[in-house]
């Protein structure tokens, strides 16, 4: 089972698994999943949930602000893992304000804003003193000591030993 985020991915996703033909795909709220069948492994790159690797070590973002509606999902997830099945959460690297030009001479830049819970993201497209597009994206996050007791709360358990090989993922297993 894959967990994602943005509506474009699921033209991605589906385009992606033509050609196997023991998928099934359901688009749904997360916060509310309701599937028939349990799943030997589960991930999000970039998805839901991911972590993100700073200076002070691996921290769990969310693009669920609120705290209960994360415990919900993350409880509704844990149900369609099957008992020793594999949840695994992408790593990736840490977020930073940046600008840059372009190729149609446009600036393209996101900003970071710490918030009581997380961090706000505005992104922002100029053209010479006028913004094109803007959008702005809250995010939850969480220390890694809070991800392990969170998803452990729900029968995920990170097992350090089980780190996968390619350093891509935080393995959590199903007990």
């Amino acid at each position: 089972m894959w967990v994602g985020y943005h509506e474009r991915n699921v033209g991605d996703c589906q385009r992606s698994v033509k050609k196997f033909d023991n998928v099934c795909l359901s688009q749904q709220n997360i916060v509310t999943l309701s599937l028939e069948d349990q799943y030997d492994t589960t991930f999000s790159y970039g998805g839901v949930w991911y972590f993100s690797d700073y200076s002070e070590g691996l921290f769990l973002i969310s693009h669920i602000y609120d705290g209960a509606d994360n415990k919900k999902a993350i409880e509704r997830l844990s149900k369609h893992i099957k008992p020793g099945g594999k949840l695994l959460l992408g790593i990736q690297g840490p977020h930073y304000d940046y600008r840059k030009s372009v190729s149609n001479g446009m600036i393209y830049s996101k900003n970071i804003v710490p918030t009581s819970y997380g961090f706000r993201k505005y992104y922002y497209l100029m053209s010479e003193d006028r913004t094109v597009m803007t959008q702005t994206i809250l995010y939850r996050t969480y220390t890694f000591d809070e991800a392990i007791s969170l998803l452990a709360d729900h029968g995920l358990v990170y097992n350090p030993e089980k780190r996968t090989e390619s350093e891509f993922f935080v393995e959590f297993e199903k007990i």
